[in-house]
This record gives C-alpha cells, sequence and structure tokens, in this order.
C-alpha cells in the first residue's frame, strides 16, 4: 500500500500539473483588449478682449473597447486643477476665466478582462486647449 499510496500521490501531483497549463493555455489564448480614450483633444475658443474663457464649458471623455470590470481614473496637471474638474463619469468642466493655453488630463483606464480577453491597464493624455 506504500507503493500505491506514492502512486496516487504522483497521479495528484501530474493532475494538478495538467490543470497548471490548462490555465496557461486558457490565458496565452486570450486577445488583447483595444481601449479607445476620446476626444483627444478639445479646442475653445476665449473671449478676445479678456484672453479668457467667457463661460463655463463642458464635454465628456468615453471610453471604448474594454471588457470585464473598468475603472477610470482622471488626473489633472497642477497648472489646470483649479480651471478644470472632471466627475467619476468622465464629465470634463472648464471653468470661467480659464486663461488662453493648454490643459492636460491623463485617463488610465483598468480592464479586467474576460474569458476572451486580458487584462489590461490603458493610459491616453487628453489636451484641452482655449485659444
Amino acid at each position: 500500500t506504500a507503493g500505491a499510496a506514492a502512486t496516487q500521490a504522483a497521479l495528484d501531483e501530474a493532475n494538478k500539473a495538467i490543470e497548471d497549463l490548462k490555465a496557461q493555455v486558457a490565458e496565452l489564448s486570450k486577445a488583447e483588449q483595444v481601449i479607445k480614450v476620446t476626444p483627444a483633444s478639445k479646442t475653445f475658443k476665449a473671449s478676445k478682449k479678456t484672453k479668457k474663457l467667457a463661460k463655463k464649458k463642458s464635454f465628456t471623455i468615453k471610453v471604448a473597447g474594454a471588457k470585464g470590470a473598468v475603472t477610470k481614473t482622471f488626473k489633472i496637471t497642477k497648472k489646470a486643477s483649479k480651471k478644470i474638474s472632471v466627475s467619476k463619469t468622465g464629465k470634463v468642466t472648464l471653468n470661467k476665466g480659464a486663461k488662453k493655453g493648454a490643459y492636460k488630463i491623463e485617463v488610465t483606464v483598468e480592464a479586467a478582462g474576460d474569458n476572451a480577453y486580458k487584462a489590461t491597464t490603458y493610459t491616453k493624455t487628453i489636451t484641452i486647449k482655449v485659444k
């Protein structure tokens, strides 16, 4: 029976190795996600007289192609932090009085993936121009 126990232990170990290989093959056969964040940039006109934005403007950052559980984070550059706000849903608000110039928002999308797609993280910088 000592030989039978050793054989069973070897079989159990082999079965675990097979299951591990199956999981690795399943992960390797998953496709890469193609995530798209839009718009790449947005331009608003400043008042000719004051060279600032005359009224509050807004737009929404959209994410497409992300599979599985998706987490979006938005980081506003320090220069823009007093003039721009971004909601959790991606609505960007540029406040009245924003001076001419370029402002940047870094968007990071983390997608968990699913049975067909690998987990991935995608980062894109959106430029907002006040002309």
